[in-house]
C-alpha cells in the first residue's frame, strides 16, 4: 500500500461522535418498559455479553402504529443506547465484531399492536477512555466518580482506535467512529442523534 493509500484510510476515522437523541431528533416517543421488560436498562448499557434467551427488551408507545415504528431505521428507548432496524445491521455486518458490540433484541408495544423482529438495542462491549477529561468542562458526581453533564467535551486522541463503538469510561455516552458514521449517515435521523463532539449539548 503507496503513502497516498495510507493517509486515504487514516483520514476516514478522524474524530468521533455521541449518541445524543433529543425530542427534536425523534418525534415517536418511545420508552423502555421498567416494569415489563424481562432485562433492565442497568443490564443493557452494561459491558457484558448477554444472553439472547434473556430476553427480548420491550418498549412501548403511545402516540404511534405499528405502521409508524416500522417505518423507523433508528429509535431512542430511554436505554441510553440506540435501537437499531434490521437493514442499519446489515450496513454494519463488515465493520463491527462480536467482541465490541452486541444487537439485543428489543420489541415495540405500539398502540396498536406489537412490532417484533425489526429491532435491536446497540450494546457497546467496550469503555474506553473517550474524553479528555483535563481539556473537558465537565461536572463530575463524586459518589460514582462519573459526569452526566458538562459545557466542552474534548476527545481522548486516538480512543477508539482499536474499535468503532465504545461507551466512555467515566460516563454513560456511546461513541462512534467517524467510518461507523459514514456507514450509517444515509439513514433518516443519523446525522441529528449522532453529533461531533463539539456540537453535543449537556442535558
Amino acid at each position: 500500500m503507496g503513502t497516498d493509500e495510507i493517509i486515504k484510510v487514516v483520514d476516514t476515522n478522524v474524530g468521533i461522535r455521541m449518541w445524543q437523541p433529543t425530542l427534536e431528533s425523534f418525534p415517536l416517543e418511545v420508552n423502555f418498559d421498567r416494569n415489563g421488560s424481562p432485562i433492565g436498562t442497568s443490564e443493557l448499557t452494561s459491558t457484558e455479553q448477554l444472553k439472547i434467551s434473556q430476553g427480548p427488551a420491550i418498549a412501548t408507545t403511545d402516540n404511534a402504529t405499528i405502521k409508524q415504528i416500522r417505518a423507523q431505521d433508528i429509535l431512542q428507548g430511554g436505554v441510553n443506547s440506540p435501537i437499531f432496524s434490521k437493514q442499519i445491521l446489515y450496513e454494519l455486518r463488515f465493520l463491527l465484531t462480536e467482541e465490541e458490540c452486541q444487537f439485543f433484541p428489543i420489541e415495540i408495544r405500539c398502540r396498536d399492536g406489537w412490532v417484533k423482529d425489526r429491532f435491536f438495542v446497540v450494546r457497546p462491549l467496550i469503555r474506553e477512555t473517550c474524553i479528555d477529561l483535563e481539556a473537558s468542562d465537565v461536572d463530575i458526581i463524586s459518589s460514582i466518580g462519573m459526569f452526566v453533564s458538562w459545557s466542552k467535551l474534548v476527545e481522548a486522541q486516538g480512543c477508539l482506535a482499536r474499535c468503532s463503538i465504545a461507551r466512555d469510561k467515566n460516563s454513560q455516552i456511546v461513541l462512534i467512529s467517524e467510518k461507523f458514521f459514514h456507514m450509517v449517515e444515509k439513514f433518516e435521523a443519523a446525522s441529528k442523534v449522532f453529533v461531533p463532539l463539539s456540537h453535543a449539548r449537556s442535558r
